[in-house]
């Protein structure tokens, strides 16, 4: 159960700066209005960089960020299938973080291969969808 809070606060953290991040561009994309004059067309590139930029981050975000959390939970649930408590009575957060950094590299490693993967399969299945359309 405290994973899923970990995923929630994440979350949270995320949705927050990508809403500031688009207030403040928003802002800039106002004062570009006023300079401007009537011509929206510099609003509208800042609006759609901004958009770009939150979506990309987010995106990053729930791929790298989430996943090393995933390896936490993971090395928790296997310590406790493997000895049946966590070792020096710690937290389930606390024991998921210190694996993570001890094995930092080889996370590391598995997020990349996994985004790796996941993207040549993508494009694997977009060609044979356009081939077979």
């Amino acid at each position: 159960m405290p994973f899923l809070f970990t995923r929630i606060v994440i979350y949270g953290i995320f949705a927050t700066g990508a809403l500031l991040f688009l207030s403040i561009m928003m802002g800039v994309g106002f004062l570009l209005l006023k300079l401007f004059g009537d011509s929206s067309g510099a609003f509208l590139i800042v609006m759609l960089i901004a958009f770009g930029t939150v979506y990309g981050e987010l995106k990053f975000g729930e791929r790298y960020v989430m996943y090393m959390v995933k390896v936490g939970h993971i090395s928790v649930v296997v310590e406790l299938l493997k000895n049946g408590q966590i070792p020096d009575g710690k937290g389930q957060i606390a024991y998921g973080k210190k694996q993570v950094k001890k094995h930092f590299g080889s996370a590391n490693l598995a997020s990349f291969c996994r985004q790796y993967s996941r993207s040549c399969c993508c494009l694997t299945n977009t060609t044979l969808n356009v081939e077979n359309g």
